[in-house]
Formats: C-alpha cells, structure tokens, sequence
C-alpha cells in the first residue's frame, strides 16, 4: 500500500495511533486501529477506533528520539475538531504534564524533556527564519511548485 493510500485512510486519526506491531507502507499501524481502518473504509458510519492509551503515546516519543535523536522529538497540540481520538490521559492542555511527567519516568533528562516540549520547535524555527533571511538577501525567488504535483514535460 503507497503511503498517500494510507494516509488517506488514516485521515482523521491522531499520529499517536500509526504505532504498533503492523507494518504498511513503511507505517507501524496500532492493531486495533487496523481493525478499525478495516470497517472504517467499507463503512464510515463504523465506530471510532479505542483511545490510544497516554503510554503508548510515549512510547511513541521514545521510539522517536531512539532512531532519529530526541533533537527532532516535538510535540504539538489541537484538542478542536478532533472528536474524542485524543491519546487517553490527555483530553484537554490541562493534561500536557503527563507528558512531561512519563518523559521524566522514562529516563528523560531534564534537559531532553525542555527541547520535546518547545526547544526543538523554537531551534527549527530559528534556522527557518534564518535561511529566509538568507534567500531574501540573495533575490531567490519563492518556488511555486506544489508538493506533489506531475513535472510539466
């Protein structure tokens, strides 16, 4: 399965849930969710998948920073529009230190936990900005190419 195919199938479900033991595409799809995505796609009417629980949301986090370092681990919230998917244990802001809380239990440091929940973001930001600045001051022109539109022959 072509991961447009997957992501298309996953719309509307949180990132924490493409993780688990089922691989597609490159995907690590949560077994329940796979079920799910299953009786989703022949009926959209089918109930919403279980709630992720919080420990497998950071599982998530840990098996991030493991593979790519825990300078690219971030988060982001959206608790509007998200019908009830939202990881167990955080189903409004008020729940974001559990985050910091299990990133804590799980080994973390002090340190690590800052960058996951903002210093990473403000760093990628930063350098955004900076590259920007540099392209603006060389007269580089935007692209308005469009992510995955066909090369005009």
């Amino acid at each position: 399965m072509r991961r447009e195919e997957l992501t298309r199938k996953l719309a509307g479900f949180e990132a924490a849930h493409a993780v688990g033991d089922w691989t597609c595409g490159g995907w690590r799809v949560w077994p329940a969710v796979r079920a799910q995505l299953a009786m989703r796609h022949h009926d959209p009417e089918a109930a919403p998948p279980p709630r992720v629980p919080l420990d497998m949301l950071i599982d998530h986090f840990v098996h991030i920073a493991k593979v790519a370092g825990v300078d690219h681990v971030g988060i982001g919230s959206d608790f509007d529009g998200v019908g009830g998917q939202l990881p167990e244990g955080m189903e409004d802001v008020s729940k974001l230190p559990a985050i910091t809380y299990e990133l804590l239990k799980r080994g973390f440091s002090d340190a690590d936990v800052k960058k996951v929940l903002g210093e990473n973001f403000l760093r990628t930001m930063a350098e955004v900005e900076r590259v920007a600045k540099s392209l603006q001051a060389s007269g580089a022109k935007p692209s308005t190419a469009k992510i995955g539109s066909a090369p005009k022959n």
